[in-house]
């Protein structure tokens, strides 16, 4: 069972997220909802998670640095760990961070809020 760390305050999406993946119980991938970045690394240290999902559309742009210190992190104490962006399109800022942390291997991968949730669950499957 992979174990899926969605960093986000957005209580909508999480709950869709896992009502989704409640459906495809042969996946095996659980959703385990990490509402605050500042604590989100000792969650994921503690819960030994699989897959960090980091929302940046939760985040503002003060945040973003937190959001980079976070996978910086999450890359030394959770090497195993694989480490995914989800982005606002529009969001020029965020768009750029997520870029540059996948060019810089400071994330896995990122994609935007308008790809499908079919999309996104074929992600995690093959993180």
């Amino acid at each position: 069972m992979k174990k899926i760390g969605l960093i986000t305050t957005n209580r909508l999406l999480a709950q869709s997220l896992n009502m989704a993946l409640g459906v495809l119980p042969n996946l095996e991938l659980e959703l385990i909802q990490l509402q605050k970045i500042e604590q989100a690394l000792i969650d994921a240290e503690v819960l030994q998670i699989d897959i960090a999902v980091i929302d940046l559309v939760c985040c503002s742009d003060h945040d973003n640095d937190a959001a980079l210190t976070l996978c910086t992190n999450l890359r030394r104490q959770l090497p195993f760990c694989k480490i995914l962006m989800l982005v606002a399109q529009e969001n020029k800022i965020g768009k750029h961070l997520a870029m540059d942390a996948k060019v810089h291997e400071n994330i896995d991968d990122f994609i935007f809020y308008d790809t499908s949730l079919d999309y996104l669950i074929t992600k995690f499957v093959d993180l």
